[in-house]
């Protein structure tokens, strides 16, 4: 294995001192998985009967199906900028636990805990790399990595319906409405490519790259969810190049 690396490497390095300098632009259409799952808690707190309703949720964020375009320069043979937006919409599920204040007594608080589904997390993304490759006939391999620019939105569970009867001391959980909060935190990605030529203008590549962020999402520090987004994403697709 460490042969055959050093192989690609040692051919790429021969052609980029023999080539003549050239810039080259390639475009990238690509169907994407986000291939990690995202875990992240989120704590709701608001005033009722004199007291406090406080909601804690777990939630659940599938893995999702998306898509990634983009446009990479080379500078020299070897070296290039890229730029790529990216999409995933995961599915979210939650399991909440809550506890609600007694109408007539202090400190007696009523504990209430169900689950919601249906939620969404929308993950958009732009990538801004710097990319080193090397060639061996057909075959180019590539690393990258940069920043990352996320556009967040996600629904949280925001307050808890309940029924409750005389004398009040339990209470039934009927409902968990949700409402979609956003946020637009910077972080990094680093990956690895692998493009075949088909001809001169058309290849095929696939990717895998790591990003990660973290996304503050809520009204106020004590209705908030933090979620590390990004994670494991995959890539395969056509290059169209000139």
């Amino acid at each position: 294995m460490q042969k055959l690396l050093l192989a690609v490497f040692v051919a790429g390095a021969a052609s980029t001192g023999s080539a003549e300098a050239q810039t080259r632009f390639e475009i990238r259409l690509d169907g994407a998985l986000a291939a990690s799952g995202l875990d992240y808690d989120g704590t709701r707190v608001y005033p009722e009967a004199q007291e406090s309703v406080r909601v804690q949720t777990r939630y659940s964020a599938e893995s999702a199906a998306g898509f990634e375009v983009g446009l990479r320069f080379d500078v020299t043979p070897a070296f290039g900028v890229a730029v790529t937006l990216g999409r995933f919409v995961r599915d979210v599920s939650g399991d909440a636990s809550a506890s609600v204040p007694h109408p007539f007594h202090f400190d007696r608080d009523r504990a209430l805990a169900g689950s919601v589904g249906g939620l969404t997390l929308d993950e958009t993304v732009g990538h801004f790399d710097l990319v080193y490759s090397v060639g061996a006939g057909a075959l180019e391999l590539s690393v990258f990595g940069g920043l990352s620019a996320f556009k967040v939105e996600a629904e949280l569970v925001t307050r808890v319906d309940y029924a409750h009867a005389y004398p009040y001391d339990e209470a039934t959980l009927t409902g968990l409405p949700a409402a979609t909060f956003d946020d637009s935190p910077l972080g990094f990605n680093v990956g690895l490519g692998l493009d075949y030529a088909v001809s001169t203008a058309v290849g095929l590549g696939a990717r895998a790259r790591f990003a990660r962020a973290s996304a503050t999402l809520g009204p106020d520090a004590d209705n908030r969810a933090e979620v590390d987004v990004g994670g494991l994403q995959l890539a395969a697709g056509v290059r169209i190049r000139f």
